[in-house]
């Protein structure tokens, strides 16, 4: 199990969204860079970010974590560490989280909530990857 967060973390992301029996349908869907922001709150000491890329390929998707932060990434999602790991664990409800402000977005939002049924398995991915918790 890789602890959340970290790049194993999320490839770990990454192969479930290859792996996804959808996987084509959400690449068509999620193209693009998304970046995913930690803020320091309980263990976390400094602020994270990952950048992972989907696109589509033939008969599949291609997902990867970035080795450096996309120029313009298609959406952001930024919350501290303990919205972070409600949002993993199944606890948090993005939506209503994102209503509240306790998850920021910001980016293509019009784009994505056009595809928001396909934007769903990225969500049912983060959950399915099994984290260690950092204790730091």
């Amino acid at each position: 199990m890789p602890e959340f967060p970290s790049r194993a973390w999320m490839a770990a992301l990454c192969d479930e969204l290859e792996s996804d029996a959808n996987a084509p349908a959400i690449a068509r869907a999620l193209n693009g860079a998304y970046a995913f922001v930690i803020e320091p709150d309980g263990p976390i000491r400094e602020r994270e970010r990952y950048d992972l890329w989907v696109r589509p390929v033939e008969h599949g998707a291609r997902a990867e974590v970035l080795d450096a932060p996309a120029q313009a990434p298609r959406l952001t999602l930024s919350a501290g560490f303990g919205r972070w790991w409600q949002l993993v664990r199944g606890e948090l409800d993005p939506v209503r989280a994102v209503m509240l402000r306790r998850l920021k977005v910001s980016g293509d939002l019009r784009g994505v909530a056009r595809s928001l049924d396909s934007a769903r398995p990225l969500l049912a991915a983060v959950r399915r990857v099994e984290p260690q918790w950092p204790t730091r």
